[in-house]
């Protein structure tokens, strides 16, 4: 991870509580211990989890009103994401091409986090240093 100051939003988790954070998140979820509402399950850990992402790359203090809003936008790109892979499958199953579509759902994904996070903000839940693009870590040569 590049090296972020958001200090408003601070404190921000440390990577080890980040960790231990999404390891208690899936021991709990084992155990049964999570409230499954009317939701399924699968989506109250990946909000969970999406949460405790943005403890640690944006800070605990990060507005509730933001973390709904960039939750949503997370969904919008999610149902981009299921229309792209199934247009890629259906035109071709190589691996090329698969790996071009994944890129670009990554790059709406970047546009829909745009729309609610401050430049700085965005660099900082994406990882990214400043004017570095976001690219899959797929190594060219097995495709």
């Amino acid at each position: 991870m590049g090296s972020h100051t958001l200090s408003k939003y601070s404190p921000r988790l440390s990577e080890q509580e980040y960790e231990q954070g999404i390891a208690e998140l899936y021991k709990q979820a084992a155990e049964g211990q999570l409230s499954a509402a009317p939701q399924n399950p699968d989506n109250i850990i990946k909000e969970k989890e999406f949460q405790l992402t943005i403890d640690y790359r944006l800070g605990i203090n990060f507005p509730a009103e933001k973390r709904e809003a960039l939750w949503k936008a997370k969904e919008r790109a999610e149902m981009q994401k299921l229309r792209l892979i199934g247009k890629y499958f259906k035109v071709s199953l190589k691996k090329r091409a698969f790996a071009d579509g994944m890129q670009i759902m990554l790059e709406r994904m970047m546009e829909e986090f745009s729309k609610v996070l401050t430049p700085d903000e965005l660099n900082a839940f994406m990882a990214l240093q400043e004017g570095e693009k976001p690219v899959l870590p797929i190594d060219p040569d097995l495709l």
